[in-house]
């Protein structure tokens, strides 16, 4: 179609929409951000401070156990609302921890975020509040 644009999803596998407190460990110290999406591949992340790309980072996600999700920062978006900036990244996860396990494997890492799913939402939907700390 002429003077339209359209827009290719590349992503090799679907986003399960989130909206999670989690803990961001980088180069320049521990930070707090909000998880908005997760696949097996990656997550996006939201925060107040900036994150540059290729940026080696490590996603703390606090369920019935700690998850550590390792990976390298791919994209970073920032958006100036309310007289501040917010921060978006897109994290490629290369590796999870939990239970003294290395998830390093594609088809394992997707297995285990479909199964951290319903715990994922089930603190969403919980009541309890998000810090103040984390950028909405």
């Amino acid at each position: 179609m002429e003077g339209t644009t359209q827009r290719v999803d590349r992503r090799k596998e679907p986003r399960y929409k989130t909206l999670v407190e989690v803990g961001i460990s980088t180069p320049s110290g521990s930070h707090k951000g909000l998880m908005k999406n997760i696949s097996g591949s990656g997550m996006e992340i939201q925060m107040s401070k900036e994150i540059n790309p290729n940026t080696k980072l490590t996603i703390s996600l606090e369920l019935d156990e700690t998850y550590l999700f390792n990976g390298t920062v791919v994209w970073t978006l920032g958006d100036y609302i309310n007289d501040g900036w917010i921060y978006r990244f897109g994290l490629l996860t290369g590796s999870i921890l939990y239970k003294g396990k290395n998830i390093d494997d594609a088809q394992e890492k997707r297995s285990l975020v479909e199964q951290l799913l319903p715990a994922i939402r089930n603190s969403w939907e919980s009541e309890k509040p998000i810090s103040r700390n984390v950028a909405c």
